[in-house]
């Protein structure tokens, strides 16, 4: 049975966003792996701090500088923007296969999608004051936590940011809802049987 590391999550991360319309700059991977592990809980170990650009984890900036240097990834050009990034060798690229990262995968990057990077660093920082104020639900307290965090996100935006963030959630219990019916619904069949 083959292990499923970090850097194979990752570059599936950034096959999905891609095939997805995402523009895949190292900054916007930092984005969807913190949906990946703070929303959709796959532990990746990844410690992300708030930096100006919203949650960054200098650990993945590492696994990513390896994997370019592995020669999985390559950072392409392309003028007037920044680098993206894309897989260079398909050949080093080992599929997840594992029902349920792979479907978070799809979730997070079908959510980020094509949305621009202000858009993602507004929503991945209500996601982290979500997450450091876990005991707090008044959803106006966090709104006032995320502004004075985020000083360019104003209040309002704020809390619409947060309601993302509960909608990504309820959508996210939901298709976990379904697929648990769906496999006890196949248990009992084949308990029947």
């Amino acid at each position: 049975m083959t292990t499923i590391t970090n850097h194979d999550v990752i570059v599936n991360l950034i096959n999905a966003l891609r095939a997805n319309g995402n523009y895949c700059a190292a900054i916007h991977v930092q984005k969807a792996a913190y949906l990946l592990q703070e929303l959709c809980g796959k532990p990746l170990g990844l410690t992300f701090i708030m930096h100006s650009d919203g949650p960054h984890s200098f650990d993945l900036s590492e696994q990513i500088s390896m994997l370019i240097a592995y020669e999985v990834l390559e950072q392409e050009s392309n003028p007037p923007y920044g680098p993206r990034l894309c897989i260079k060798n398909t050949n080093k690229v080992v599929s997840v296969n594992n029902k349920k990262i792979e479907k978070d995968i799809l979730f997070v990057a079908t959510q980020v999608g094509s949305k621009n990077i202000d858009v993602l660093e507004k929503l991945t920082s209500a996601l982290f004051i979500v997450k450091r104020e876990k005991n707090n639900i008044d959803l106006n307290y966090l709104a006032q936590e995320l502004h004075e965090c985020r000083p360019h996100i104003s209040l309002a935006d704020a809390s619409l940011y947060l309601s993302a963030i509960n909608s990504l959630k309820q959508s996210l219990n939901q298709k976990i809802n379904k697929n648990l019916h769906k496999k006890i619904h196949k248990t009992a069949q084949h308990a029947a049987t």
